[in-house]
């Protein structure tokens, strides 16, 4: 079986398991209106009756989840201690403290709600709140089944655009100059190259930032502001990035050097005769080849590199040849490329995002 079925099959499976724990939360009503009907008595095994028990909270422990706040309560009654989670909002909260007396309330032998004054405070084991973990779990699966299915067709629709950008550098090897004429740094008459912005490399960036932002109604709720904060300065970020990148980037050539100026529009300038070659290759990306160009100096060290995701490398190729500097190498030839810096960025942007995991969707250290 190949791995597009073996994807696709996941993906089924996961939106199946989502949509049928949907449907079960969805179908929980009946069992709190029983819930809501029943009265008091004895019967302890009858969906329709519930118990009172007078206690007394002995220790709180209080923890951040998804779904909100959650109390972790070990409370004196019945001639025993018993353990119970609740769901309480921040007002009731505040009166969850050790000392007090609750009347407990059960239902079908479980804690369903302890009662602090006039409020009813749900535990877990609510008929009317144990929906709530089955109906997020299955949104979730949803959301992942989703994401798959984005991640599919966005992938094969790159895997084509990236194939006609090889494509194209096969079909037309060098091309006029005449409109990128103009001044360049230093104030001769040269060639400015700008960056292409492909959709190989934005529309990852794109589907990453919706992604993002789609997936925080699932975070903690009490890290929700936050995280829209963070999403915001992600996102404003990413624009500013882009919009000086194409501002400011450029290859710029005269008669006599080679020039690259940075997104900050820093330029470094080589002359011809300190360029020993520009080399082509291709490095294998997550869906696709992506063609580059290194120029090398003449003590072999890496001046800079350019790549088919930001630039038409026809137009380098065609500087090239225009003032002097030899290609070598072919873009079927597929090399792996690294460097310390790389690993080290990977590194460390693998534990941020381990971090903000963490502390988005699992809960809080728990407080007396």
């Amino acid at each position: 079986m190949k791995g597009s079925t073996w994807g696709l099959l996941v993906l089924v499976l996961t939106l199946s398991l989502g949509i049928i724990l949907v449907a079960a939360d969805q179908s929980q009503p009946g069992l709190a209106d029983t819930y809501r009907a029943a009265v008091e008595c004895s019967d302890s095994t009858s969906a329709n009756c519930y118990q009172l028990s007078q206690g007394v909270i002995r220790s709180v422990k209080v923890d951040q989840t998804s779904s909100g706040e959650e109390d972790r309560l070990a409370i004196d009654t019945r001639g025993t201690t018993i353990d119970t989670r609740l769901t309480p909002s921040p007002s009731q909260s505040a009166k969850l403290k050790p000392g007090i007396d609750v009347t407990v309330k059960w239902y079908v032998g479980n804690v369903v709600a302890v009662v602090v004054g006039h409020d009813s405070i749900p535990s877990t084991e609510s008929p009317l709140a144990s929906a709530a973990g089955m109906g997020y779990a299955g949104a979730m699966l949803i959301w992942v089944a989703a994401a798959m299915a984005v991640v599919w067709v966005v992938g094969r629709r790159l895997v084509t655009a990236q194939a006609n950008v090889r494509r194209s550098l096969d079909d037309e090897p060098g091309i006029s100059l005449g409109p990128f004429e103009g001044i360049v740094a230093g104030g001769t008459v040269g060639w400015r190259i700008k960056p292409k912005m492909r959709e190989a490399l934005l529309l990852p960036i794109v589907i990453g930032v919706v992604a993002l932002i789609s997936i925080t109604p699932f975070f903690n709720p009490q890290r929700r502001s936050i995280a829209l904060i963070g999403d915001g300065v992600l996102v404003v970020a990413l624009c500013i990035r882009w919009a000086l990148t194409a501002r400011n980037t450029r290859v710029l050539a005269d008669r006599s050097s080679i020039m690259k100026a940075d997104w900050l529009g820093r330029v470094k300038r080589w002359p011809v005769s300190d360029v020993a070659e520009g080399y082509m290759f291709s490095v294998r990306t997550l869906y696709s080849l992506n063609a580059c160009i290194v120029f090398f100096g003449q003590d072999g060290s890496e001046l800079f590199i350019v790549s088919s995701f930001y630039w038409d490398l026809n137009e380098i190729t065609s500087v090239c040849m225009t003032i002097g500097i030899p290609l070598d190498g072919s873009y079927d030839e597929i090399l792996i490329r690294g460097s310390r810096r790389k690993r080290i960025a990977i590194a460390l942007g693998t534990l941020v995002l381990g971090t903000l995991a963490g502390a988005y969707f699992f809960p809080a250290p728990g407080s007396q």
